[in-house]
């Protein structure tokens, strides 16, 4: 009984640095630099992973698409893609995204589907 008492009472003790750690990142004021870069990528990371526990996994492809889109929409402008994307199937039968028709080999280049922004 001893030994469950006591990890019970450091698993606390470690739940409480994790979220004290989360709050010290969301909350520690980033003039720029490293820093902002850092508490950047962890606000991703945590809205991303948050959404993923709360709304489960996708259904559809449409799902993921959509999904996709609404993260490249929230993208910093550097990031921001110009121009449609493409989709084709390669020769085994797999889903391939590309930036453009460049991008895409020319025997796959007749079925390629441009998407939808």
């Amino acid at each position: 009984m001893k030994r469950v008492r006591r990890f019970l009472l450091w698993s606390l003790v470690f739940l409480a640095l994790l979220a004290g750690f989360d709050q010290l990142v969301l909350r520690m004021p980033a003039a720029g630099g490293p820093l902002q870069v850092v508490q950047s990528f962890y606000r991703d990371f945590r809205a991303r992973l948050f959404a993923l526990v709360s709304s489960g996994a996708p259904k559809s492809i449409d799902q993921v698409i959509d999904r996709a889109a609404d993260t490249a929409e929230q993208a910093p402008a550097g990031l921001a893609r110009k121009g449609p994307r493409y989709l084709y199937v390669d020769d085994r039968g797999t889903l391939q995204f590309a930036d453009s028709l460049d991008d895409i080999p020319q025997s796959f280049r007749s079925s390629a589907q441009k998407l939808e922004k």
